[in-house]
């Protein structure tokens, strides 16, 4: 079984843990470190034959087009993060309207590619959200969006009621959520980002291997700046500097166990159809 690889392109200074130090008025005098961690993560995915979704953040694009290039380039599929990093329940409807419209633009603009897919900063398609914003993804002719996650242990997602396997919205948008298992009345996030930083690797091995007992596609998800070790380090609050810097020195590593153990591969792969007026059928192969 293929699981899904898929990547957050933005940098270190994007975050929302450094964002009580760090304002978006300040990102043009953060130092560019993402090329740093996106090569890693490049390198190691055509060592090991893998295509991968990056969902590209518009800033980033407009900072570092050569970089998107050779993401295209390498063989992988370009899809959107927005523009700014805001969180859905930030905006108005039309503020997200506008920003995720720029967002597509300015990304088709340097790669000459169609966007097909989205996901929200901070997966902030919510209960509170989700009403309004799956209509304007979908305006925006977007096919698919991974911004769902369904865990109920992170009191900022408030979407525990949602699918956590592939599904399709009333209005025929796909939505690929974060893989998350059901275990003694909680709903675990299986893979990615910080928890895949802070658990032991034999306890997310294991979560991805229920998933493909159950014959459901794992979504992995990674940050570039989770892979640079010398990306400046703040004087954060003590959760937040958990959050940030815990367990970079050993993800590389970790990354290439994981990838060594389990097939990974594209959303665009993964899907056989993506046929918004019929079904979402899946490649299991």
């Amino acid at each position: 079984m293929h699981h899904i690889f898929t990547v957050d392109l933005e940098d270190w200074y994007c975050t929302r843990a450094v964002g009580s130090l760090l304002h978006r008025s300040d990102w043009k005098s953060c130092e560019s470190r993402v090329r740093i961690g996106t090569r890693r993560i490049l390198e190691l995915l055509e060592r090991k034959g893998i295509e991968g979704t990056f969902f590209v953040l518009g800033y980033i694009a407009e900072r570092e087009p050569e970089l998107i290039r050779e993401i295209v380039d390498r063989g992988h599929e370009i899809a959107t993060h927005g523009y700014a990093h805001r969180s859905l329940e930030e905006m108005f409807p039309e503020e997200f309207r506008d920003d995720l419209v720029h967002s597509i633009d300015l990304i088709t603009s340097i790669t000459g590619k169609n966007v097909c897919g989205f996901r929200a900063p901070n997966f902030s398609l919510t209960e509170k959200t989700a009403p309004w914003a799956i209509e304007i993804i979908q305006d925006c002719d977007l096919l698919y969006d991974s911004s769902v996650f369904p865990t109920t242990i992170h009191p900022a997602h408030h979407f525990s009621e949602e699918s956590p396997i592939i599904h399709q919205f009333a209005n025929g948008l796909i939505e690929a959520p974060v893989s998350c298992v059901d275990l003694c009345g909680l709903r675990l996030p299986a893979t990615g980002g910080a928890y895949f930083r802070h658990a032991p690797f034999w306890l997310s091995a294991a979560l991805i291997d229920w998933c493909e007992r159950q014959g459901i596609p794992a979504l992995f998800y990674i940050h570039p700046w989770e892979l640079d070790t010398e990306q400046p380090r703040l004087r954060l609050p003590i959760l937040q500097r958990i959050r940030q810097y815990r367990g970079i020195e050993s993800l590389y590593e970790k990354l290439d166990r994981l990838t060594d153990r389990f097939q990974f591969t594209s959303l665009r792969h993964l899907f056989s159809s993506l046929d918004r007026n019929g079904t979402c059928s899946v490649r299991q192969g």
